[in-house]
């Protein structure tokens, strides 16, 4: 419904404030397209992707890689979206105390962006799909109670966490801190 749509827009903003508005735009447009498409997360990545930029943080990941590539550290070595087929020569290069020619370190940094863009897109796809999936449905259990159709407390909302090595302390501790949930309505602290 519009109520819904409009606080996952308000929501959207906040998450990719760097963006600018033509772009924040598209991106809710092709997330909302693809949310009432069913379509799959990687799939609204996909679309999204080329319309993205990198967010502050990745901007100056960015910067440090191309620094660390250029000033011949190993700290080059330890980035997650490095080009990783590339570690044996950047690790020869350490090796001979060389540094790669700068076509070769603006290469690695182009594919280092590329997989950045690449990240985040898989991100705010994943995340604002989710997040539009359950509103809509938060929206539908709001509208069965507003109408009479179920009484409020027939259905209760509960914090749902995969504990892998991405799950943070805070976001863990929010189930075992509503362990019977909480009505429809309620926001999780």
């Amino acid at each position: 419904d519009p109520k819904t749509i409009a606080a996952l827009k308000a929501i959207q903003d906040e998450l990719i404030g760097n963006l600018t508005g033509d772009i924040r735009q598209q991106v809710f447009d092709a997330i909302m397209d693809g949310v009432r498409a069913g379509s799959a997360p990687e799939d609204i990545a996909a679309t999204i992707r080329d319309v993205m930029t990198l967010n502050d943080r990745q901007a100056t990941a960015v910067q440090t890689y191309r620094a660390a590539l250029e000033n011949g550290t190993s700290a080059s070595l330890d980035r997650t979206l490095r080009d990783v087929g590339a570690d044996e020569e950047v690790q020869a290069s350490l090796d001979a105390g060389t540094i790669l020619s700068q076509e070769r370190i603006d290469e690695l940094v182009d594919a280092y962006v590329e997989r950045s863009l690449d990240y985040r897109a898989a991100m705010i796809a994943q995340t604002e799909s989710t997040r539009a999936a359950n509103a809509g449905l938060q929206a539908a259990y709001s509208q069965a109670i507003d109408k009479g159709v179920m009484p409020a407390d027939a259905v209760r909302q509960f914090w749902m966490v995969d504990l892998d090595e991405r799950t943070c302390e805070v976001c863990a501790g929010i189930a075992d801190d509503y362990p019977d949930g909480l009505p429809i309505g309620q926001v999780f602290d």
